[in-house]
């Protein structure tokens, strides 16, 4: 289980290195919070899927993430549709539709 403290405190430290840069996901998979977030694995989806709802800060990362977890443990994507790729609000609404549809938030 994922203590929500814990993901709480990565998740602002995420947000604070990756709010000004321009990082490309391998870049950003290299920040260890971000590593350590991954690492929590499937458990800690349902918080990052509540985090798109709640806070548009950091989407991007989140939706990286949460797209790597779900690869890893060989889950299906998110897919972004490609007239909405880079369209940040929609892109948004695609992954919290994921999360309701696989149960992850509701």
């Amino acid at each position: 289980m994922v203590s929500m403290s814990a993901y709480e405190g990565l998740s602002t430290e995420v947000t604070a290195k990756t709010t000004d840069l321009s990082l490309s996901t391998n870049e950003m998979f290299e920040i260890l919070s971000v590593r350590t977030i991954i690492q929590m694995d499937v458990d800690v989806l349902p918080l990052l899927f509540q985090s798109l709802v709640d806070d548009k800060n950091g989407c991007n990362w989140r939706m990286a993430v949460i797209n790597r977890i779900l690869k890893n443990n060989i889950l299906p994507r998110v897919e972004i549709p490609k007239e909405f790729r880079g369209v940040v609000e929609e892109m948004v609404y695609i992954y919290i539709r994921y999360g309701q549809r696989y149960n992850y938030i509701k």
